[in-house]
């Protein structure tokens, strides 16, 4: 027996028809569901991005890096006095604060926390913190950074580093501050290595790697691949506007004369002399 509805279709047909839609509903359902989980991945990543580089600000300033170490102290005090290749652990990153009179303050900028069900948790709940620690022989902050997923909990971690740290204790207190030097060294040789064939870094210094024109001729600057662009000197300097030759000498006259060049006026000239 052959079931035809009103527009001509079978039922069999209709049934077939059915389990295409459902499984493309399916389909598009899961590609949807894909799309958000890669949406929410790349924005958790970025979560933990913008939030390491506001704690790294906070630790690069001297004030808020050593409130760190002041209110961390108890548990810092083996790894401070005798650093070892063993990281301390610490509770928190501390802005340092000053309240009347005079009476220092810590306020915990991050802190961390025993797992994802436990608060704080950063960036829209998306972010927690499962460890900070100071790492005095490799001269960093090393920190544990959790993604969290908010159906079962469960966090993926990546671990970031805020570096060249300097560790000193100045007047029996101990202070951290971030050294400018080395991390502007670094974006100097960075820059300098960028720059093509004609420089090099060294002794931290960007210097020209080649430097050397053809006689006659200057370093006037590079082309657009790194090389050298060599000029003729003359194209730059005219010797009749910088030579005075109005004063003569003769330097195998007697009595014996000595011969000298001088500034003039802005012009070049021989100076005679006995």
């Amino acid at each position: 027996m052959k079931f035809i509805n009103h527009s001509g279709m079978s039922l069999i047909q209709v049934l077939v028809f059915g389990g295409v839609l459902s499984a493309l509903a399916l389909v598009g359902t899961s590609m949807i569901n894909d799309q958000k989980a890669a949406q929410k991945g790349a924005q958790t990543q970025d979560d933990i991005t913008i939030l390491h580089q506001a704690v790294t600000n906070i630790l690069q300033d001297k004030k808020y890096c050593s409130a760190t170490l002041l209110y961390n102290a108890s548990m810092l005090s083996s790894g401070w006095n005798t650093p070892t290749s063993t990281p301390a652990d610490i509770e928190a990153v501390y802005l340092a604060q000053t309240t009347a009179p005079n009476t220092q303050t810590g306020q915990p900028f991050i802190k961390k926390a025993a797992n994802a069900q436990m608060n704080p948790r950063y960036m829209n709940g998306n972010i927690f913190i499962s460890s900070i620690r100071v790492n005095f022989p490799l001269n960093r902050f090393e920190i544990d950074y959790n993604r969290v997923n908010n159906k079962a909990y469960v966090a993926k971690s990546v671990t970031k580093f805020v570096e060249n740290i300097i560790f000193k204790t100045e007047a029996g207190v101990n202070t951290c501050f971030a050294s400018q030097e080395d991390v502007n060294l670094n974006l100097n040789q960075k820059f300098c290595t960028s720059l093509g064939t004609l420089f090099t870094w060294a002794n931290n210094n960007c210097v020209l790697a080649d430097k050397n024109c053809s006689a006659d001729e200057v370093l006037t600057g590079i082309d657009a691949g790194g090389n050298k662009v060599c000029q003729p000197v003359a194209t730059y300097l005219d010797w009749a506007t910088l030579v005075d030759s109005t004063v003569s000498c003769n330097p195998s006259q007697t009595p014996a004369t000595r011969v000298y060049l001088e500034v003039v006026g802005g012009k070049i000239r021989v100076r005679c002399t006995n």
